[in-house]
């Protein structure tokens, strides 16, 4: 179950399909920066598309 919803989170955030990423995410997530700075779920709703306006080609790889 765990490795489907890993897939499909990167596929949404691959696609920066917003509304897909928000449902995938716990209530309880959280989004750490690269300055250790933590995000709730809430605060993503607005965040995500600011994020993709900054990296626009962002994409997830996983190799393993």
């Amino acid at each position: 179950m765990h490795r489907e919803v890993i897939w499909a989170f990167v596929e949404a955030t691959n696609q920066q399909n917003i509304p897909q990423i928000i449902e995938l995410m716990a209530e309880d997530f959280q989004f750490i920066d690269t300055y250790g700075g933590i995000e709730t779920k809430e605060a993503m709703i607005t965040g995500w598309p600011g994020y993709f306006a900054w990296f626009p080609d962002y994409q997830i790889e996983i190799s393993e």
